[in-house]
């Protein structure tokens, strides 16, 4: 018995969903007590669960369909996401003196929710993000991936350099137990009452990638299109991790427990099914 910390033990090629723990020797675990599971993508480095996480909004990726446009509208896959894809779109304000936003009511419990949104700046560089029903929210310079100013007193905040110009922003609200409206403002400025001022008709930024889950399921984001999409990261069965999705081509997998065995221990029909996508240097 030896205790494992922070072990890459597998390579996804984004098709395969089960993979063996192995042990630092490179050999499979036996009965693994897996603690911690961590895979590596675009998204940079997220804590898995074997709890359900939930992305609560809706076409989280098409903001043309199921959401509000209020004195703005959507122009669609203008240009590569954060993830790669052509599928992010662009928010323009029109012409008038107001408020240029998207909104989506969406049903919650009474705890604590983190909503996020990717946003690369375009002629605009601002945003506000509100939970309108708490009346909490935070400003974002998309420009300089700097915070700004506050809207009542949301939970916590931030903003995180995703690389490419883009950003994740997120704010956390304590919500109701019914609708909470989201919203994503363009803004003038990071500043307070920044929100309404002259449109120009042609101007606005990219957004992709809208999300809201209970904080405790951590923010690792999950796409939706008609429903909100519920997942439970991975299951252990023996010395099996079975993952849900597949993790993307070259995405890392890496895992931290105690491993009970470190004999050599081969599958039955005599292969790793990690080695066949990579444990530190097996290939």
């Amino acid at each position: 018995m030896s205790t494992v910390t922070d072990y890459q033990f597998a390579i996804g090629d984004g098709v395969t969903t089960a993979f063996d723990v192995m042990n630092p020797d490179g050999n499979i675990s036996d009965t693994p007590v897996v603690t911690t599971l961590y895979k590596t993508d675009w998204q940079g480095k997220q804590l898995l669960y074997t709890t359900a996480r939930t992305n609560k909004i809706l076409r989280s990726q098409t903001l043309q369909t199921t959401w509000t446009a209020a004195q703005a509208s959507v122009v669609p896959n203008v240009i590569a996401a954060p993830d790669g894809t052509t599928t992010a779109d662009f928010i323009k304000e029109d012409a008038a003196l107001n408020s240029h936003y998207l909104s989506q009511a969406v049903i919650t419990t009474a705890v604590n929710h983190d909503f996020s949104i990717y946003v690369k700046a375009g002629t605009r560089s601002a945003i506000l993000l509100m939970n309108l029903t708490a009346a909490v929210g935070s400003y974002f310079d998309v420009a300089n991936g700097a915070l700004g100013d506050l809207e009542g007193a949301p939970v916590a905040r931030s903003i995180t350099d995703m690389g490419g110009g883009w950003y994740r922003c997120s704010i956390t609200s304590l919500c109701t137990a019914a609708a909470n409206t989201f919203v994503v403002y363009l803004a003038e400025a990071p500043t307070t009452g920044a929100f309404s001022y002259q449109g120009d008709g042609v101007s606005g930024l990219y957004a992709w990638g809208a999300h809201l889950a209970v904080t405790t399921q951590g923010q690792a984001y999950i796409p939706t299109v008609a429903v909100a999409v519920v997942i439970i990261d991975y299951s252990l069965a023996g010395s099996v991790l079975t993952l849900d999705p597949a993790p993307l081509d070259r995405a890392l997998l890496a895992w931290t427990g105690t491993d009970n065995n470190a004999a050599f221990n081969p599958r039955q029909d005599g292969t790793s099914m990690s080695g066949k996508f990579g444990t530190q240097g097996v290939v």
